[in-house]
């Protein structure tokens, strides 16, 4: 997996593309449309078809979070290391409760499979912090959807 590494100068969108690879490069699309970048999103998909038409299981990854803290406990100091937190939402939308729990399970056994090389590229200590499970609202058109949070440091 060739990735790019996380810089002070564009951690939110290093550290994006670096997740957006991560998953684009690990997980097999259940329903073979091509290429992995045909189900994964920086959005949902847009259009004027509507959610009946578009080809599910789908996965969007929000615009990363960060929060900065110092690792010192003398703000005086020069030398004083920043930690960023990264905090990543992925949405998995899916028809079927059982594919929704597959990709599920992918999700968090490849990125916890690739965290070594993840950690290499700036993203130390990468953790599922929740996931949170939606039930179909609409009688139309039956989507599941879980909700991932997971949490990184990168430590300047």
């Amino acid at each position: 997996m060739v990735l790019s590494p996380i810089t002070k100068a564009a951690v939110f969108s290093k550290s994006w593309n670096l997740m957006y690879s991560a998953l684009v490069d690990n997980l097999t699309d259940p329903e073979s449309r091509g290429d992995n970048d045909d189900w994964i999103f920086s959005a949902f998909p847009s259009g004027n078809e509507g959610k009946s038409s578009w080809q599910y299981p789908i996965i969007t990854i929000e615009p990363v979070n960060i929060s900065f803290k110092r690792l010192t406990r003398d703000p005086a100091r020069a030398t004083a290391k920043r930690v960023e937190i990264l905090t990543f939402t992925i949405d998995l939308y899916s028809k079927s409760a059982a594919v929704l729990d597959t990709i599920s399970d992918n999700i968090q056994d490849k990125l916890d499979t690739i965290s070594a090389s993840l950690r290499e590229n700036g993203l130390k200590n990468l953790e599922l912090v929740s996931s949170d499970y939606s039930p179909p609202t609409s009688e139309e058109v039956k989507i599941h959807n879980k909700t991932f949070i997971f949490e990184a440091m990168r430590i300047d």
